[in-house]
């Protein structure tokens, strides 16, 4: 058992922390659908990113390498400030070195993989099949996560234990049975009002 489904990687510049900060909401806000919760999957729990569960403290290293070998999925962030990123290197590193690097996700948001992938990032073979791409022309942050909500399902198909094709299907179909309610609720209260102004 994992203390966390996620870790957010990524390099304390601007974009990066605001997309990193969206990112992290939108994973720990996500529903799973209820019939894949009925057969006893489950979504993101608990996700980790620095300035959200460091202490105030001189010793980060112990704080977020125990971080990493309690976490399910590394999703990295990826621009073309990551590679001069030690930490966020190291953070790849680790997670190799634990025999979980076909659980390393990169979120595209700048450059191409050759200018914004961490060294160690380059070394795993499939890393290509889990990459999430939301550039953008002019890094509308809107638009990007617009994106996002839809590529996170990689992510989030790799903690619950399902395809993302599984995922993405249930996703839809419960979306659909919402607009259904919804429509049904909104007819049954037009009813209600049309009697009653009626009467």
């Amino acid at each position: 058992m994992f203390d966390y489904d996620v870790f957010f990687s990524y390099r304390h510049r601007p974009l990066d922390s605001e997309i990193t900060q969206k990112l992290f909401n939108l994973a720990e806000n996500y529903r799973l659908p209820a019939s894949l919760r009925e057969r006893g999957m489950h979504g993101v729990r608990r996700a980790f990113r620095d300035t959200e569960e460091l202490p105030v403290s001189r010793i980060l290293t112990d704080t977020i390498d125990k971080a990493l070998h309690s976490t399910d999925c590394l999703v990295v962030v990826c621009s073309t400030d990551t590679p001069s990123s030690e930490w966020v290197d190291r953070e790849v590193a680790t997670f190799i070195e634990l025999g979980r690097a076909d659980h390393v996700f990169p979120i595209l948001i700048s450059g191409d993989p050759d200018t914004s992938f961490p060294a160690s990032m380059k070394l795993i073979p499939d890393i290509m099949d889990r990459l999430m791409d939301i550039r953008v022309p002019g890094n509308d942050t809107r638009r990007m996560m617009s994106l996002a909500e839809s590529e996170m399902l990689k992510v989030i198909a790799c903690i619950a234990g399902c395809t993302e094709e599984e995922l993405a299907r249930e996703h839809q179909l419960e979306q659909n049975r919402n607009v259904v309610k919804r429509a049904v609720t909104c007819a049954a209260a037009f009813v209600l009002i049309l009697a009653v102004s009626l009467l």
